[in-house]
């Protein structure tokens, strides 16, 4: 990656000299009949350098070409920062767990994947959403997390999406000027998917989907999620959070999820959705 900036930095500086000596050289040539295809010439220089050669300080993440979407997976919390917490059941803790499992599981159905987080550690909001701002191509964002309440018989399972999005600031270009660019998809029809999905993987209570003034949500480019995987204050969620089993039927059903909103997106046929209900 250092490589590939240093090569934007110098084709960057190449092209502004570039710039500079075609301006000096129309200068000297100064014919008046001319002058005005010149100066068109050096006006489409520079757009052409502006187009195709840009921050040299911004890096992005590429992949190798796939047929999929990139998933960045979000563990919530992390580090000082554990969530919420219940009978010694902490949430950081079931993020990662749930995260990694569905790490593996996308991996093992083609998707390539981005972790925000392999380890117990604290990442902000900012990081996470600029990890997931740097992806280049396709690409979704989802945040794993779990509930808490003060009424312990509140229960299931519950995805959020962005209410409005707020991209970066280095979106805004001069570029935008000149063109109306598309709306960024606030990630309601990911939500849908993925929650229905999860509900029929697990048997869950169906809290459905709904919009929320969410940083991670919004300030990502890319179409965003955060799931609320359960409540650990509530006894039966509890038991089965801590279940590999469990755990892993959840990744499974974000995973699904994430494959028929893919597929929904292309107009292909959906696959059926294996349904594992845990509670009776």
């Amino acid at each position: 990656m250092g490589n590939l900036s240093a090569m934007r930095r110098g084709f960057w500086n190449g092209s502004r000299k570039g710039v500079r000596w075609l301006r000096e050289f129309v200068l000297r040539q100064f014919d008046p009949q001319s002058c005005l295809a010149c100066v068109g010439l050096i006006v489409l220089v520079g757009c052409f350098t502006l187009v195709i050669a840009p921050d040299p300080d911004f890096e992005e993440r590429s992949f190798p070409p796939s047929l999929l979407p990139a998933v960045v997976i979000d563990a919530g919390h992390g580090g000082l920062d554990e969530g919420a917490r219940s009978r010694g059941v902490q949430e950081k803790t079931l993020t990662l767990e749930v995260a990694l499992r569905l790490e593996r599981i996308l991996n093992g159905r083609g998707f390539p994947t981005i972790q925000t987080r392999t380890e117990d550690v604290y990442v902000s909001l900012a990081e996470r959403a600029e990890i997931a701002n740097r992806v280049k191509g396709p690409a979704v964002f989802v945040s794993i997390h779990f509930n808490q309440d003060g009424d312990r018989s509140t229960a299931g399972i519950e995805t959020f999406y962005a209410d409005t999005k707020a991209p970066p600031a280095n979106d805004w270009t001069w570029v935008g000027l000149f063109s109306r660019s598309e709306p960024l998809d606030r990630g309601e029809d990911l939500a849908a998917e993925v929650q229905y999905a999860v509900i029929s993987k697990t048997g869950a209570r169906d809290r459905g989907i709904r919009a929320r003034h969410l940083y991670v949500t919004r300030h990502t480019r890319i179409p965003a999620v955060l799931i609320e995987g359960g409540f650990i204050t509530n006894t039966m969620e509890s038991h089965l959070l801590n279940e590999d089993d469990y755990s892993n039927t959840l990744a499974e059903g974000i995973a699904d999820g994430i494959g028929s909103w893919w597929r929904a997106q292309h107009k292909t046929t959906p696959l059926p959705l294996a349904q594992k209900s845990f509670f009776r």
